[in-house]
């Protein structure tokens, strides 16, 4: 039997937003979820049981892994147009019995749904509200590939320091720079939590289940701009921004990004509040086109 004696190089694979971070392989079928390691969660996690008498609220709900891909589920499973409680209430505690959490935490995570789904995204108030979004428009967890040039932390790091970031987000250059994966090359693999149409323009969301504290004070925009740093959210945006641009570059016939882009859109779930949006809870962004051409053009592998 002939044997195969080719090499592989080395350098060569699949890789992800989670794996880029995390500086070791991980499992790139898995959503990149919010990074918070099991020995963070709390006593009720574990257990998913609500304790006390006082009235619980969206602060209150476990934090991590299992916690944040309930909420995920949630809102990817939702439909944000059926505006009768009874059948939100009904999904809300088929997810909590999925993953083994009291009931008592339903009406909690109603409230947080209701805050979410009709808040403004927009300041000027004459942007898309999630509510107003049917299940035809929006396409959940989709599921990206793209063929990837050699990147290292140090050149990742450059694509970032000729970009114009709000505030803290200047930082992020350094950040990247210090991650630790090898150089590699060969696909970029991720998930996009939602992607959603509106007068002919798409939007990208991400899901956060992050806990910032415990009002949503603790979520303005000067803290939003922290967590996206500490978590290199900036990375993960843009990238997933890329993929989003390619897929319409191959399947929406005239695409421009400058006319077809909408915008991204970071939900803090836990800090959205429907009368005060979207000064908190909400990190939004648009990419220049300028800077996600440069981008593509040096991070996509062109036949």
């Amino acid at each position: 039997a002939r044997q195969f004696r080719a090499r592989i190089p080395s350098d060569w694979g699949i890789t992800s937003f989670s794996s880029l971070i995390s500086g070791h392989e991980v499992e790139t079928d898995l959503p990149d979820h919010d990074p918070v390691s099991w020995q963070e969660e709390t006593i009720e996690s574990v257990t998913g049981q609500a304790t006390g008498n006082e009235p619980l609220s969206i602060f209150d709900f476990p934090r991590g892994p299992r916690a944040g891909s309930l909420l995920h589920k949630v809102m990817e499973d939702i439909d944000f147009t059926q505006h009768e409680r009874e059948n939100y209430i009904e999904l809300i505690q088929e997810k909590l019995t999925d993953f083994g959490y009291d009931l008592a935490w339903t009406d909690a995570i109603y409230q947080m749904l209701h805050n979410v789904i009709n808040a403004r995204l927009e300041s000027s108030g004459q942007g898309p509200r999630l509510c107003g979004i049917p299940m035809l428009r929006r396409l959940n967890e989709v599921e990206f590939y793209f063929p990837l040039r050699r990147i290292s932390p140090h050149s990742l790091a450059k694509l970032f320091e000729d970009i114009t970031l709000p505030g803290s987000l200047i930082r992020i250059p350094e950040k990247i720079g210090a991650l630790r994966f090898s150089p590699t090359r060969g696909f970029m693999k991720g998930f996009i939590d939602m992607v959603f149409e509106w007068e002919d323009r798409y939007y990208l969301v991400d899901w956060k289940s992050n806990f910032l504290g415990a009002s949503v004070e603790h979520y303005g925009q000067e803290s939003l701009e922290e967590e996206m740093v500490r978590h290199l959210y900036v990375l993960q945006y843009h990238l997933y921004t890329i993929a989003l641009d390619q897929f319409l570059r191959l399947r929406l016939p005239g695409y421009r990004y400058d006319r077809h882009f909408g915008r991204v859109y970071y939900i803090f779930l836990r800090g959205v509040s429907a009368e005060r949006s979207p000064e908190y809870g909400i990190f939004k962004v648009r990419p220049s086109g300028a800077v996600i051409d440069r981008m593509r053009s040096q991070l996509i592998e062109m036949p």
